[in-house]
């Protein structure tokens, strides 16, 4: 039996959609790979605990040096910057020590001083609860007796391996090769992993032997439109999807990409005949359970008066009467309308397993659950055969014909968290 991994759940659908008739290998996403590869005898802390122990560990550093608050309503949307930075170390194999001899990083001494302080304080918070984070793994073993089951293992690699990721690669005994197409875009990051720099399709084994599977293709045909209004772009969007299928494009071959996902507001307005198949479906963000649970969280915890969502006296009490997990996970089910229910049931059950025994107050475990809920989505119903997506979801999807909104010059590229610290040694080790 194969293994293929692909990079993202998109990719590894239209795979098994396209091959529905045939015996399907086992398919992964490539953090799934990751996963399973890795074996530790702690346990890896849940994402919804991650942000409550983080915080436990930065309370005592200065964080105000940092340009940080130590308001935990402040810190949830902060901490990112932090752990982001913490986490590119440990994934490029970084020594924190090291980056202090670097010229750009010198009249930062102490700041690197307090991050230091920050993951050691993390870790020990975890190692004293049995729990270990992605950025402080040591100490891990190769899943082998899971891979062994297969004869061979391809990875389908549209992103980025970093250094820890292309080890864990090459620990495997079953064999593995990567298939990377380079073209100019990602040219930088496949010369960082793997030294190529010709465009192409190429295939690389674990002890770094490349093959040239398929030269460049050139360049595909690009037209760039300028529009002063967001509105603008969307009444060209179902212009140009008309014009795709006159020149005899599928539907189905036709994607319209969203580097801002809030850009999806106006397809939608303009979608009157359901045209369009929203994969990333509707945030649960503009339900009016969170709407009503982010207002009384406001209202109740940090004195705002003003919301886009009507409060009742009755509502407000009740909120302010909650003192335990199973009083407020009552409250929200008893709030929440069929619909919202069906999305939220798994994840409250999941949220109170977590933190049935974890020592956290109730204004931060509110937080934590809003945090939770942000993740969410309902399904979209549309069913058109044009499908919108998110930038990284499209990542090593092919279609004929695609039209990408919002191609400016401050929303393309994304810039992440980490990606604000610029560390010289990660471009070469």
């Amino acid at each position: 039996m194969k293994l293929l991994v692909f990079t993202t759940k998109k990719q590894l659908r239209n795979y098994a959609a396209s091959h529905s008739d045939t015996l399907l290998p086992k398919l992964l996403t490539i953090q799934e790979f990751l996963d399973r590869a890795i074996l530790t005898d702690k346990i890896f802390i849940p994402q919804e605990l991650r942000l409550h122990y983080f915080y436990e560990a930065c309370k005592s550093a200065p964080l105000e040096k940092l340009g940080i608050e130590k308001n935990f309503e402040r810190f949830v949307h902060e901490a990112d910057l932090i752990y982001s930075f913490l986490k590119e170390v440990h994934l490029e194999k970084v020594d924190l020590k090291e980056i202090a001899q670097y010229d750009i990083y010198a009249s930062y001494p102490e700041h690197l001083l307090i991050i230091q302080s920050i993951y050691e304080n993390y870790k020990s918070v975890l190692d004293a609860k049995g729990l270990v984070d992605p950025i402080t793994l040591e100490e891990f073993s190769i899943n082998n007796a899971y891979f062994d089951q297969f004869e061979s293992i391809t990875i389908y690699l549209s992103g980025y391996l970093s250094r820890f990721d292309q080890e864990i690669i090459k620990s495997i005994r079953t064999p593995v090769t990567i298939q990377l197409e380079v073209t100019p875009f990602n040219r930088a990051l496949a010369k960082k992993m793997f030294g190529i720099q010709k465009p192409g399709l190429y295939e690389i084994d674990q002890h770094g032997d490349i093959k040239s599977l398929q030269a460049d293709e050139g360049e595909p045909i690009i037209e760039v439109c300028g529009f002063s209004k967001r509105v603008e772009q969307a009444t060209f969007v179902f212009a140009k999807i008309e014009e795709f299928v006159r020149s005899g494009i599928e539907p189905q071959k036709i994607a319209v990409i969203l580097p801002k996902k809030d850009f999806k507001e106006y397809l939608e307005a303009f979608d009157r005949l359901d045209n369009l198949n929203f994969s990333m479906g509707d945030s649960f963000i503009y339900s009016k359970l969170y709407r009503k649970l982010e207002a009384l969280y406001r209202y109740c915890y940090m004195g705002e008066e003003e919301y886009s969502i009507k409060l009742n006296e009755e509502e407000i009490e009740a909120f302010e009467t909650i003192d335990s997990w199973l009083g407020l996970e009552r409250f929200v089910h008893d709030l929440a309308n069929y619909k919202e229910k069906r999305v939220i049931e798994e994840s409250l059950y999941l949220f109170g397993k977590l933190i049935e025994n974890v020592d956290i107050d109730i204004k931060n475990m509110m937080k934590l659950l809003l945090e939770k809920l942000k993740e969410l989505s309902f399904d979209d119903v549309r069913g058109g055969k044009v499908t919108v997506m998110e930038m990284l979801e499209s990542r090593g999807c092919r279609y004929d014909g695609v039209i990408i909104v919002d191609f400016n010059e401050e929303v393309v590229p994304k810039i992440g968290g980490e990606d604000l610290f610029w560390i010289p040694i990660f471009a070469e080790k």
